[in-house]
């Protein structure tokens, strides 16, 4: 999305409050494809999905090796 640095902390945040909005997953699906699409990002649900998926497995991965 052409973010600076300094603004995706702030971005991130964001994206976890849109996460309080409502039970699931949906509300940060919202968010993302709105933000992407309103920045230029070719993408669509779908890819957004998929990624979420995938960024999700990568947490939980991170987190077990924390351990």
């Amino acid at each position: 999305m052409g973010l600076q640095p300094e603004e995706t902390d702030d971005y991130a945040k964001g994206v976890v409050q849109a996460d309080f909005e409502e039970a699931g997953d949906e509300d940060v699906i919202r968010k993302l494809l709105g933000d992407l699409t309103a920045a230029g990002v070719d993408t669509d649900d779908a890819a957004v999905r998929q990624a979420l998926e995938e960024q999700t497995v990568e947490a939980r991965r991170q987190l077990i090796e924390s351990k």
